[in-house]
């Protein structure tokens, strides 16, 4: 709780020093940057054993291929500055979240019991598109287990027609 507390002030703090045209490519350098900042990366840059002007100079390379690279190293020799480089996927999640959120945009997992025909899974994404009533951003994954239908899941809800979920719900008498 306390490091989501803190990744917030970092998000205000990011949020207040961008333009609304720069939302596309603050979204573009979240994706990228989340693809670098997995745990292995995120233990070694948090590392004691690594000094504070080595981080600084990985700091600066993880940022090279950035459209804003100035406010990433900006803020990641702060979070070294500060030993806080551990909450750096919170902060990068809550940008993603604030900057869809200012252009009425949701990401939404939309799982796929099998492989669907594009105008099947077209349907399914304009019915969730409207009743999330927001622009949506799809990922796909195929997942057996459904046994049929789909889910979708974003933030704010889930949408189960799965055969999976109305199984248990027969099965658990709900």
């Amino acid at each position: 709780m306390k490091n989501k507390l803190i990744a917030q002030r970092y998000v205000r703090a990011i949020l207040a020093n961008i333009s609304s045209d720069q939302n596309d490519s603050i979204l573009n350098d979240v994706a990228m940057l989340d693809l670098i900042f997995i745990d292995e990366v995120k233990q070694k840059l948090c590392s004691k054993l690594l000094r504070n002007n080595k981080k600084k100079e990985l700091a600066s390379l993880l940022v090279e291929g950035t459209e804003n690279k100035e406010l990433w190293l900006s803020l990641l020799l702060l979070l070294v500055d500060k030993n806080r480089l551990s909450v750096i996927s919170e902060i990068l999640s809550g940008i993603d979240d604030a900057v869809l959120a200012a252009q009425n945009k949701e990401r939404v997992l939309l799982k796929l019991a099998t492989e669907q025909k594009p105008e099947i899974v077209d349907s399914i994404k304009a019915r969730v598109a409207r009743i999330l009533n927001k622009e949506v951003i799809f990922k796909i994954e195929i997942d057996p287990e459904l046994i049929g239908g789909f889910e979708a899941i974003s933030d704010s809800k889930i949408i189960n027609a799965s055969v999976k979920n109305s199984l248990e719900k027969f099965i658990s008498g709900r």
